[in-house]
């Protein structure tokens, strides 16, 4: 290696001559053509062995032999920086705004949905109703419109008031009684929805499907499109992935020690940086898509409006940054270098660097910049140079709750 790679303060780096590669680009740049007739095989030695078995017929055809690239020749280090489009969309509701928190939530929740949970459970009733006992049959009847509607706000209150277990609702012990659970329905009522709860048609799955998430996919498409349609995001994106927590028997259950809850199903979310709506997602099934193609449909609504994107090292590589620059959106994060990083920082990384070091390559608009604190970091970038600033760390403060409790202990103690 000739130079070591570009530093913050983008001074150019002193290349070779350009005599010294004048010959290895005239021969790189000629792309051969190799055109093979039966003229030309009948043409050749007659004084070759006749052992030799004849080569096989083949017809006209051109093939062009592409140049082979070194790696990093297309990196420099200029720190100019990159060029970022003017942003093109319109942020905001697209409807008009609502006033109470019960419009919002009809926003989503909209009476053809609850329609529609209360069609299918009804129908899925009668599929499997013939094969119960007499008596389950009779304590059965179809679920109303108004019955599914307090079902389902009985279920998110479920998620807010957090219970032992479910018979815990509606008992009406003073310690942890919740009158509006006996208020609006029953536990047996509750329970007996919950037994024919269903969103798709059990007869009208395929018998060559291979969706694992088929059963629930008309009310995912549903609020997927309908988060999309009701609000336009900001400029500034980020995608992550989140987990519901599940620990029942699942084929594509994940599990990560370091999460709060451990097992679950992993979502991917795009989601609005400044308020954290969830604009686009997707669940993870274990098979049939890559991380790039995740990428491209979550952002496929939101093409050539000049979005900024940011991800973390499991979604960013260089080939990614340039597909989403082709079509008008920009990235920023952390990335793992051997995802396309130039080799001249790979090895920069693994010697040794001073604390506080910043080195930078530049291919085209992307910046790969690695920065040393504790261990290095390393960042993709076609928003911003390599520029850094200074940041001043605050003392920790304590604040008036502390001083208050430190005096009462103080008095305590004495």
């Amino acid at each position: 290696m000739d130079a070591a790679p570009g530093t913050s303060s983008g001074t150019q780096k002193k290349g070779s001559s350009d005599d010294e590669f004048e010959a290895d680009e005239s021969e790189n740049d000629v792309l051969y053509e190799v055109s093979t007739t039966d003229d030309d095989i009948s043409s050749e030695s007659e004084d070759e062995s006749e052992e030799e078995a004849p080569a096989p017929p083949r017809g006209n055809r051109t093939c062009p032999v592409p140049k082979r690239a070194k790696l990093g020749d297309d990196w420099n280090r200029s720190n100019t920086p990159p060029i970022v489009d003017d942003f093109t969309a319109n942020p905001g509701l697209t409807i008009p705004l609502p006033t109470t928190p019960l419009q919002f939530l009809q926003l989503f929740f909209t009476r053809a949905m609850v329609e529609y949970l209360a069609y299918e459970t009804n129908l899925h009733a009668t599929h499997i109703i013939h094969l119960m006992a007499d008596s389950a049959r009779n304590t059965w009847k179809p679920v109303s419109v108004k019955e599914m509607a307090r079902y389902l706000a009985l279920c998110i209150l479920m998620g807010i008031v957090k219970m032992p277990t479910m018979r815990m609702y509606w008992q009406t012990n003073q310690m942890w009684h919740c009158r509006f659970f006996n208020l609006f329905m029953s536990s047996a009522r509750f329970q007996h929805i919950s037994k024919f709860f269903n969103m798709y048609n059990k007869k009208g799955v395929p018998v060559n499907n291979s969706d694992r998430l088929i059963k629930v996919r008309p009310l995912m498409d549903y609020f997927s499109e309908k988060f999309a349609s009701v609000y336009i995001p900001k400029k500034e994106l980020s995608l992550d992935e989140g987990t519901m927590a599940w620990r029942g028997r699942l084929s594509f259950k994940v599990y990560n020690p370091n999460k709060p809850d451990k097992y679950g199903v992993k979502f991917y979310m795009l989601a609005e940086g400044t308020s954290g709506y969830i604009y686009k997602f997707d669940v993870y099934c274990g098979i049939g898509k890559t991380t790039v193609e995740t990428v491209m449909g979550l952002m496929a609504p939101l093409v050539n409006k000049s979005y900024h994107l940011y991800m973390d090292n499991y979604y960013n590589s260089v080939s990614l940054t340039e597909q989403l620059r082709e079509v008008g959106v920009y990235t920023c994060g952390t990335l793992r270098l051997q995802r396309g990083a130039p080799k001249d920082l790979q090895q920069v990384v693994k010697g040794k660097m001073a604390t506080d070091t910043t080195l930078y390559m530049r291919k085209d608009n992307t910046f790969v910049i690695v920065w040393k604190d504790k261990r290095p970091v390393s960042v993709i970038t076609n928003i911003h140079n390599a520029d850094t600033t200074q940041s001043q760390r605050r003392m920790w403060e304590p604040t008036c709750e502390i001083y208050i409790y430190l005096i009462y202990m103080n008095l305590y103690l004495r």
